[in-house]
Order: structure tokens, then C-alpha cells, then sequence
């Protein structure tokens, strides 16, 4: 008996006694087949712990405590309590208070006030409309903050003991990116917040050690609604105010499998129908397709409220004062403040942060996270954050980046959703009414020849970036679905490589593609109004941006300035849309322009481009010669000589050659259409004019300039003011007001006349019809009665340019050598009258060389 303790201490302390060669020579006193020396009794039960043989039974294996006694070993193994078997099948890194989850998200301070005092009042019943709901959806966009609100409501609601359980799932993470242990991690927290289920919860994993294998709904039955339904039953959840009855679900869309994801709101909602158990479930998740489809069943509908974090909250407020609060904190606590600027960073900036973030804190929690590093520079990362400094090892968006790149990931066709998203980045969004009409999905799929229906299938996927909202269209005043990006960011990612990798967008490329549509589209001759004027008016922006490919110059070459007016013409006769009126001078003069200059950017980059350019600039001069014919052939070589110059000369005023010239021979000088030209419209209808081959019976040289300042200079455009006005008001002022009243009169009568379109509807004939007044009114023109005194200022505007380039006319000498008097209303201008002097002194000594004739014509 001695021995054996002895035996038993020296095993446990682990020395060596007399006894210890005799047991390893001697080891018949083991009752077993396996030798075994005090030396290494420890490390062999620690290897066979390890390593378990599937031929032998090792005596120490999965033991703990064991004694021996005598030439006999008694071994006793330890079997795991239900708790610990409970323990072991939660995810501890889940819970919001984890370790594992070192500096969750939270809400910053006085920032999302709103939204959580939504949750609270839905948690506590007070007095909201949703209250009794038994679950609550909070969705939105990637990056809207969903985990730091749903991990500030479990805090709050921990302190205040209405927490009953949470799970945070992380698709990063191998034990919180499946749900396979959702149930057992709920029914973990569960047992330490009500003692009263963990008796239960373990009686019930005593008979049955393998529940954490079962099903989804048979965990839910077994480790929730069974222990809890004594509970119920003595009215334990009662007070909501103060029984834990919360279990939060955050990243419901992390979970790996769609097909989980709804199978796991699937239970929640049978739990809540079948068995009526007293919880509530805040559930915080992307609006993913499946998700939203389950969500959206039947079944779940009588349990659900919604929140989703869109504007309604005024999220760029909260972004705002976060940025504000975070910039101040770095200047006051960084080790490197004492570089930092007062004023850093300034307004401007801030506004451009909150604009990028559009919403999105996770944008607005990266920079400041990039930006406070104490290794660096504040003022320099924030440069690097806008572009003004480049980036050279950290990058400051990896991980928004990380996270565009798991949305895109799950893309079952990534093509045709980078196509779509492609065109709401490069779009022209210059006209807003035209920009929202495009942005439909019916217009997105006619534009880029999808088929019905497939915006919707290959935008399903990315709803936590894109969504489609309902409005008005201005085209069919009817309501239509449009695509609409909720990330300002996304563009900066897709368009840049070096970041986006396989996924990026190839601008160039895209603007190829568009380039080609819009060519295809104004072909096929569709009276659908917002399609055909974007497809017009950005056909130039997207050639400019384009690729020089082979496919691109043979659309070019079979590509028809002439057809694309008169299609013009017979899509605004068959509509009557005003906004389809574009006249063949405007064409000219504002869209080819724009057109050339593209082709010339295609030309700079290939020269196979150039057949291209000479085929449609003859087309341009054709169109432009049978406009000038048709609105000149009323007139005198005079009047058309006068308006050609004024137009060369006076560009910044579209006279009626530019808006619809008088059908009569008079040409009406004193009215005019003020509107912005094109510059490049200008000098291209100046070369027109300036070259004798091109422009054939309308050249602009010096002979016509001469006529021009002959015919109107100083004989319309010089206008003697004779004081008879004054004299009237003077002598008979009755009189006078009656003269006064009755110009007013009149001169409304021209100006409602004026508003009358070139073209008008006829209901009658059911088409449109030439209306017979002259002066059409246009989108964006404004017609502008001129008085003698703008006349007037236009003459001695004109007059030094047109003599400057005058040739020897000897009708023009001698009006010139006339010694022509300027009127009382020269002296409103004085030095346009002075230059006008010196011009006619100047043009007279130039034509005739002599000098003294020019001196004594301006001394007079």
C-alpha cells in the first residue's frame, strides 16, 4: 500500500523513485498490452489526445484526472456538460460585445438621432404605427451604416436589459459567415440572460447531443421555442419595457449561400406564426434580391416594418457633422497638429467629401480613417484622398474597394451590368428633363438593344449600389422606373483600373459603344422623343470620346448629315413637338460644329478617319447652300450682302437670316434673335462664306463688305433724329400722350405676334402646318424689339469692321466723300462715333491714297 502512494506521489509530481526501474523492467503488474513508463506517461496521453489510432483504445485518451493504484489503472473520462456542448457550437466572435470584434462600427455622437429613435420607439411599443410588427427590416445601401446602427441599438438595448441575443455576420470571417451556428450562438445568449431557460435549454441537449446537427427549424424549435415557452406562459416577456425580448441580425447578406439567407427569415416568420413566441427581430441587411423577394412574401408581410436609410433621414447632415467633428479631433489630439492649418480643412472640402460620400458613411469613416493615420501627414492624406497627391503605398480606399469588389464578385454577367452602369456614368447629363427620361429602364434597353426586362435580370445583383425609383417622365407624363446609383464613389472605382482590376470600365471603349447606338438609333427614324434628342444632341460628345475602330469608321461613312434633317423635319411634322423644331440654319450652325470637331479628334488619332471628314463637310456645304437659297432668293444681292456681313461681322446676334428670314424684300433689320452661337459654328460658316468654291453664289469678299456698309450704314442704319418728338411733348402734350399710348399698342401687337412658331398644329388636319409669320420663336431664343437707339448703336458697332474690309466701290466713295452728318443720337455714344470717323477718314485714304481727303472729312 506504501508503494502504491508512493507510487501515485512521485507519478503526480512527476520525480523518479527506486520503484521506477522495477516498473519498467517489471511491467506485468499493468493490467494491459501497452508498456508504459512514468517518464513518458504524461506526453504519451497528450499525444494520444492528439492523435488518436482508430486500431487501439490509448487508455489516457480525452482524460483529464486519472489515478493510479497499484499494478492497476483506473481511468475516468470526462464527458462534456450540455452547456459546454452548447458552448461550443455558438459563435462567441458574433456577439456584439465580442472580442473578436475589436472597435465595431458605432453611430457617432449626435449623428442618426432619427433612425434610432425609430428603433427604439418600435422596440418599446411607444406609440408608433408599426409597433407591433415583430420584425423589423432596416436595409440600404452598401456602406449606409446599417452595423453601426444595429450595433448602437444592441448596446443601448444591453444597458437597458431588453437585449435578449445578437448575431453580427461577417463574410471574412469562417464562424460568422454561415448559419450554422446562428441558433446555437441565440440560444447561448438566451441561456445566460434568462436562468430560467438554461434548465431547459439543457435537459434538452441531454437527450439530444446532436441537435446542433439538425435543421435550421428544428434548432429554432428545440434550443429557442421550447425553453422559452414556459416562459411565456407566466407572463415573463410581458412588459416589453423592461423583459429581454430583442435578438439582432445584422449582415444577413454576408451569410455565403442566397438560398440560406431566405431560408433563415423563412424560420424566423414560421417561428413567429406557429408557435407565437414573444420576440422581436431587428434584422439589418443589404437589399440583395433574394432578401428582398422574401421579404416581400406573403407570409412575412404581416410580420414586417421597414426602415430603409435613404434621404428621408438627411444622411448628408450626419456625414456633415461627422467629418466636422472627426477634422477637429485630429487637429486637437494628432501628433502632428502643429502642421496642420486653423482653417483645415475648409468648406469647399468638406462639401466635396460629403457630395462623394452621397450618403454613405462607410466613404465619409474611410477618409477619416485614412486621414488621422499618426504616421502621416493629416493635410497630405487628405490631398491623396482628393486626387491632388498621388498615392504611394497605402491606398486609401482599400477597403471600400474590398467592398465593391464583393458586390461585383457574385455578377453572374458582368458585361452587360457594366455596360448599364457604364451609361449612367457617361452619359450627358447636361439637360436634366433628358437625363431623368434616359436613366428609365425602358429607354436604357432600347438605347443599348437590350431585351425587355434585362436591366432588371442583370442589375438584380447589385441592389445595394443601384436602385429605380418611380417618377414622372416629362415625355409621356406617365410614371416609369429609373436606374439610379447610390454611390457617387462607384464611378471613381469602376473607371480607375488600378483599383477595380478585372472589373474596371474602359471609358473610350464605352463611348465607342454609344457612339454606335446613337448613329444606329437616329437611322431608324423612332418618334420616341427622349431617345431621339439625346441620341442627336450626344452623338458628338461620345464620337469625341470614342475609339478610331474600324466598325466606328464604317457606320461614319454611311452616316447621312442630309437624311438626319429632313428626318428631323418629319419627326417634328408627324409630333408637333416644338422641342423636335430644329431648324436646318441651327443645325448648321450649333450641332455640326460639334459633330466636326469630333471627327477631327478621330482624325488626329487615325488618319483613315479623313475620307470621313471630306465626305461630311460636302454634305455640310450643301445643306448650307440650299438654306441661304431658300431664305435668300426673295432678296436683292444687297440685302443678302448686308446680312452675310452683319452676321460675320456681329456674331453675338442672331439676326433673322440665323432664326427664319422675311419672306418679303424688306428686310427687317431692327428685330433680332439674341442667343448664344457656337464659336466653331461661326468660323466654320466663315470658311464657308470666305471661299468662293464652297459657298458659290454667296462669297464673302471685300465687294460684299463695300455693299454691305453702302446699303445699310448710311442709309438704314444712320437714322435722323429730327426732335419733332420733343417739340410735340413741348408745345402739344395731349397730343403727345395719345402718339405714346398708341406705340405701346402696337409694339405689344409685334411682340404677341413674334410668339407665333414657324410651324403650328392643326387639329383639324391632324399635322403640322407652315404658319405664314416669319420670325419663328425657338426653345431658348428670345426676340428683342429694337429702338433707334439700338439701332443706331449697332450701325457704328458695324461700320469700322465693315470698311476695314471693304474694297473700292465708288457708289460707297462717294456716300463717304458726302460728309455724312451723325444724328443728335450720336451723342448717347461718343466713342463708337469717334471710331466710326476714323474708319470712314481711314477707308477713304486707303482707297484713294490721299490723306488730305481723310483729314478733312474726319475735321468735319
Amino acid at each position: 500500500m506504501h508503494d502504491e502512494t508512493n507510487f501515485a506521489e512521485r507519478l503526480a509530481t512527476g520525480t523518479r523513485g527506486p520503484a521506477y526501474n522495477k516498473v519498467e523492467e517489471e511491467p506485468r503488474f499493468l493490467n494491459t498490452a501497452t508498456t508504459v513508463t512514468t517518464s513518458n506517461l504524461e506526453a504519451q496521453g497528450r499525444n494520444n489526445e492528439r492523435k488518436p489510432s482508430p486500431n487501439k483504445v490509448r487508455m489516457f485518451s480525452q482524460s483529464r484526472n486519472f489515478i493510479v493504484s497499484g499494478g492497476t489503472f483506473t481511468q475516468v473520462e470526462h464527458r462534456d456538460t450540455a452547456f459546454e456542448r452548447l458552448q461550443k457550437a455558438a459563435a462567441p466572435g458574433a456577439f456584439h460585445n465580442s472580442g473578436d470584434r475589436f472597435d465595431p462600427p458605432k453611430c457617432h455622437p449626435n449623428t442618426r438621432l432619427a433612425v434610432l429613435e425609430t428603433i427604439m420607439n418600435w422596440i418599446l411599443q411607444l406609440g408608433s404605427e408599426d409597433c407591433h410588427a415583430l420584425i423589423m427590416w432596416l436595409y440600404g445601401a452598401a456602406g449606409a451604416g446599417k452595423s453601426a446602427i444595429a450595433q448602437t441599438i444592441a448596446e443601448r438595448c444591453y444597458a437597458a436589459k431588453v437585449l435578449l441575443a445578437s448575431f453580427f455576420f461577417s463574410r471574412s470571417d469562417p464562424n460568422r459567415n454561415h448559419a450554422r451556428s446562428l441558433i446555437p450562438t441565440i440560444a447561448y445568449q438566451i441561456a445566460c440572460a434568462i436562468p430560467e431557460a438554461r434548465t431547459h435549454l439543457e435537459g434538452i441537449i441531454e437527450r439530444d447531443p446532436l441537435v446542433f446537427t439538425r435543421s435550421l427549424k428544428a434548432q429554432m424549435i428545440s434550443l429557442i421555442i421550447e425553453p422559452l415557452q414556459p416562459l411565456t406562459a407566466s407572463g415573463y416577456f410581458s412588459d416589453p419595457a423592461s423583459s429581454p425580448r430583442l435578438i439582432v441580425i445584422d449582415g444577413l447578406d454576408e451569410c455565403q449561400d442566397p438560398r440560406v439567407q431566405s431560408h433563415v427569415l423563412e424560420v424566423i416568420s414560421d417561428a413567429l406564426r406557429q408557435y407565437h413566441i414573444p420576440l422581436i427581430f431587428l434584422v439589418a441587411s443589404r437589399p440583395e434580391q433574394d432578401i428582398s423577394f422574401t421579404f416581400g412574401s406573403e407570409k412575412l408581410s404581416q410580420f414586417l416594418t421597414r426602415l430603409a436609410l435613404d434621404n428621408t433621414f438627411r444622411r448628408d447632415d450626419d456625414i456633415q457633422l461627422f467629418l466636422e467633428e472627426s477634422f477637429n479631433e485630429i487637429k486637437a489630439t494628432h501628433p502632428r497638429r502643429a502642421l496642420i492649418p486653423p482653417l483645415w480643412p475648409s468648406s469647399g472640402t468638406i462639401d466635396i467629401l460629403v457630395r462623394k460620400a452621397s450618403g454613405q458613411f462607410i466613404y465619409a469613416a474611410t477618409v477619416i480613417k485614412f486621414t488621422s493615420s499618426i504616421r502621416h501627414r493629416p493635410t497630405d492624406r487628405l490631398e491623396i484622398i482628393l486626387g491632388l497627391r498621388p498615392a504611394r503605398h497605402d491606398l486609401p480606399f482599400a477597403e471600400l474597394d474590398a467592398l465593391y469588389m464583393h458586390i461585383f464578385s457574385s455578377l453572374e454577367e458582368p458585361e452587360s451590368s457594366l455596360l448599364i452602369i457604364g451609361f449612367l456614368l457617361l452619359a450627358k447629363n447636361d439637360v436634366p428633363f433628358m437625363t431623368r427620361d434616359m436613366h428609365t429602364i425602358t429607354n436604357l434597353e432600347k438605347f443599348l438593344g437590350l431585351n425587355p426586362g434585362d436591366v432588371e435580370i442583370f442589375l438584380g445583383d447589385l441592389a445595394s449600389v443601384v436602385t429605380w425609383d418611380s417618377v414622372i417622365t416629362s415625355s409621356s407624363e406617365s410614371e416609369a422606373q429609373v436606374v439610379r446609383l447610390l454611390h457617387a464613389s462607384l464611378g471613381d472605382f469602376l473607371l480607375d483600373s488600378s483599383r477595380s482590376k478585372h472589373l474596371s470600365i474602359n471609358a473610350k471603349s464605352m463611348h465607342t459603344i454609344f457612339a454606335l447606338q446613337c448613329m444606329q438609333q437616329l437611322k431608324c427614324l423612332t418618334s420616341d422623343r427622349p431617345l431621339y434628342l439625346y441620341t442627336y444632341r450626344n452623338l458628338p460628345y461620345h464620337l469625341s470620346n470614342s475609339l478610331p475602330t474600324s466598325e466606328l469608321r464604317k457606320h461614319l461613312l454611311t452616316f447621312s448629315l442630309e437624311d438626319l434633317v429632313e428626318d428631323i423635319d418629319v419627326l417634328y411634322c408627324n409630333t408637333g413637338d416644338t422641342d423636335m423644331l430644329i431648324t436646318h440654319i441651327d443645325f448648321c450652325l450649333e450641332w455640326t460644329p460639334k459633330f466636326f470637331g469630333a471627327i477631327k479628334t478621330l482624325v488626329s488619332g487615325d488618319p483613315h478617319s479623313h475620307l470621313a471628314y471630306a465626305l461630311h463637310l460636302s454634305s455640310y456645304d450643301r445643306l448650307m447652300k440650299a438654306e441661304l437659297y431658300k431664305r435668300t432668293k426673295h432678296m436683292d444681292q444687297t440685302e443678302v450682302a448686308s446680312l452675310l456681313a452683319l452676321v460675320y461681322i456681329l456674331p453675338s446676334l442672331r439676326l433673322p437670316l440665323l432664326g427664319g428670314m422675311s419672306r418679303n424684300t424688306n428686310v427687317e433689320v431692327n428685330r433680332t434673335y439674341q442667343t448664344p452661337i457656337v464659336r466653331e459654328g461661326l468660323d466654320m460658316l466663315y470658311a464657308f462664306l470666305e471661299d468662293p468654291i464652297r459657298s458659290e453664289m454667296h462669297p464673302m469678299d471685300g465687294q460684299t463688305y463695300a455693299t454691305a456698309s453702302l446699303s445699310h450704314q448710311f442709309n438704314a442704319f444712320a437714322p435722323r433724329y429730327t426732335g419733332l418728338e420733343d417739340k410735340m411733348r413741348r408745345n402739344t402734350p395731349w397730343r403727345w400722350r395719345k402718339v405714346v399710348k398708341m406705340n405701346k399698342f402696337f409694339k405689344a401687337r409685334r411682340q404677341l405676334a413674334s410668339k407665333r412658331t414657324l410651324y403650328r398644329y392643326d387639329p383639324e388636319e391632324n399635322k403640322s402646318v407652315l404658319s405664314p409669320h416669319p420670325f419663328p420663336q425657338f426653345h431658348s431664343k428670345r426676340e428683342v424689339e429694337m429702338d433707334d437707339s439700338m439701332v443706331y448703336s449697332l450701325a457704328l458697332q458695324f461700320l469700322p469692321q465693315a470698311l476695314n474690309r471693304s474694297t473700292k466701290m465708288d457708289e460707297l466713295i462717294e456716300a463717304a466723300r458726302a460728309e455724312p452728318s451723325f444724328s443728335q443720337l450720336s451723342r448717347k455714344f461718343p466713342r463708337r462715333t469717334k471710331k466710326a470717323k476714323k474708319a470712314i477718314a481711314k477707308y477713304l485714304a486707303r482707297v484713294m491714297g490721299d490723306e488730305s481727303t481723310g483729314e478733312g472729312t474726319q475735321d468735319s
